[in-house]
């Protein structure tokens, strides 16, 4: 089998070959075309940009991003998504998940382990397939909790009565 690359074909383009051989005696003659087209498959369409998850709180940042579907994956599931974090000031990005491992959950836990308060930081994420990684996509930007909260105070009761308990 020969294979070819043909630039500047892009999802859902289609393309019809023919085909000749030759030995030593010459060329033969031109195949007729194939009966069906072939579908062009290419990486993923570019993400959307990450956004801040509804479990974030002082001890996590919760990160959740859209599935790509349909057209969207440009004929080939996806088979990861890959996670990134760097600070703003630096710009020097680090891997999460889903590069060497499979990631394909729609959202993720960065922990303290990872970040430090009171930094800022971007995270992004792409789609991989079987033809490669989705195009740029945008990063999200959040600053980690600048610190814990102080303990609640133990309550003092000042008044109880018939209509409730004041603290």
């Amino acid at each position: 089998m020969t294979e070819f690359r043909l630039f500047g074909l892009e999802y859902p383009d289609t393309m019809s070959a023919k085909v000749r051989t030759r030995n030593e005696n010459g060329w033969s003659d031109f195949s007729v075309y194939s009966l069906e087209p072939a579908l062009i498959l290419t990486e993923p369409d570019t993400m959307q940009a990450p956004f801040r998850g509804t479990f974030t709180d002082i001890y996590n940042i919760h990160v959740q991003w859209h599935e790509l579907i349909g057209d969207q994956v440009r004929g080939s599931p996806i088979t990861s998504y890959y996670l990134q974090i760097a600070e703003v000031a630096s710009s020097e990005w680090r891997d999460l998940v889903g590069l060497t491992d499979p990631y394909l959950q729609l959202d993720y836990f960065v922990t303290y382990g990872d970040i430090e308060q009171g930094v800022e930081y971007m995270l992004r994420v792409k789609a991989e397939n079987a033809f490669g990684f989705s195009k740029e996509w945008s990063p999200l930007l959040i600053t980690a909790c600048n610190s814990r909260p102080d303990p609640v105070a133990i309550p003092s009761t000042s008044l109880v009565d018939s209509t409730g308990v004041r603290l």
